[in-house]
Order: structure tokens, then C-alpha cells, then sequence
């Protein structure tokens, strides 16, 4: 579908610009991606029913992700 088009556009041009760059860890790439994919699978999959500790896994990969910009935005005077 096209929204999943569109979605993998934003993570590829994330991965380009901030994550091939060195703005962001190689290993906050990979962990968005894991996320897209579950998101993904919950969205769409039948049958697809994240497990507590997935949850937690990926509430606490947003939380890291949020620290992250929040820390690239203070170094380079974004508000």
C-alpha cells in the first residue's frame, strides 16, 4: 500500500541523512526498523499480538530515541 511506501521513504531518508551520517547510532536504525516491522505486523497480521515484553522492549527503544533527539537538538540550538 501506499502509506507503506511513503513510511519506508521516511525511514530510508532517517537512515540516510542521521543514521548513516553518524548523527545516530547504526543501532537506533536497526531498532526503528524492528519497530516499523512490528507496527506493521499489529496494523495488518490477523493474528498478530505483541507480548508484554515487546511492549516494554519498544516503549522503552521510543523513550532512548526521544533522549537522543532531544540531545542532538540542544547541541545544535533547535527548539
Amino acid at each position: 500500500p501506499y502509506r507503506r511506501q511513503r513510511q519506508m521513504c521516511i525511514r530510508d531518508s532517517f537512515n540516510k541523512d542521521y543514521v548513516k551520517t553518524s548523527v545516530f547510532p547504526r543501532e537506533m536504525g536497526r531498532k526503528i526498523g524492528q519497530a516499523e516491522e512490528i507496527r506493521h505486523a499489529s496494523d495488518y497480521d490477523d493474528f498478530y499480538i505483541a507480548s508484554k515484553e515487546e511492549t516494554e522492549r519498544q516503549i522503552a527503544v521510543a523513550g532512548e530515541f526521544i533522549e537522543l533527539v532531544e540531545k542532538y537538538c540542544m547541541e545544535h540550538n533547535i527548539s
